[in-house]
């Protein structure tokens, strides 16, 4: 990662993430799971004025030709994820989607 040479200089960096055709299945426990990440992630000591680094960071997400399934099950009982039979699914799908964010 660049990085500038005054030690408190804005730092700026760039990801670009693409994939194509991805067969996404979410379920409510990935819903938690990213929830709590983030708030994890974000709690923490506060950090010292003369400390602070700004970061400017850049994603750039495009999802190519993708598929999400999300599961419809009666009070979100799932003991089976891999057995389409025996749980109510809906699906989407798209063909080019981009997401940007600066």
């Amino acid at each position: 990662m660049p990085t500038p040479l005054q030690w408190d200089a804005q730092r700026d960096w760039g990801f670009d993430i693409t994939m194509d055709e991805p067969d996404i299945t979410l379920m409510r426990d990935h819903t938690t799971l990213i929830s709590d990440l983030a708030r994890d992630w974000s709690s923490g000591l506060q950090g010292d004025f003369h400390h602070f680094v700004p970061n400017h960071y850049n994603f750039r997400i495009t999802i190519l030709n993708y598929g999400i399934h999300l599961f419809m099950n009666d009070f979100n009982i799932i003991n089976r994820p891999g057995d389409r039979a025996e749980n109510g699914q809906s699906s989407f799908h798209h063909f080019i989607q981009s997401l940007t964010d600066h």
